[in-house]
């Protein structure tokens, strides 16, 4: 199969629940247990300190496989600023 631009796009597509569910995952293993959280949630009102989000963050960046500068993690507030992220560097 030659790969071209169009279906590499189409590869890279990623469906945002699916990216939220990953990136919960990566906090289940910030938090070392299940963590119960939402898309709207703060990360700090999910009990995460400021290296538990440079620990996300990173478990972010290896999940799928992007760089994330300190400039964008600086923004993160909520889980769904870092799903809004992925989503758009994926498409």
């Amino acid at each position: 199969k030659k790969v071209t631009k169009s279906t590499y796009k189409e590869d890279r597509m990623v469906n945002r629940d699916e990216v939220f569910k990953r990136i919960e995952s990566v906090a289940d293993m910030v938090w070392r247990g299940d963590i119960d959280i939402t898309e709207s949630q703060t990360l700090y009102d999910a009990g995460f300190d400021s290296l538990d989000i440079v620990e996300l963050v990173m478990g972010t960046e290896e999940e799928f496989g992007v760089v994330i500068s300190d400039e964008e993690a600086d923004k993160f507030e909520t889980f769904k600023d870092i799903v809004d992220w992925v989503v758009e560097e994926m498409t």
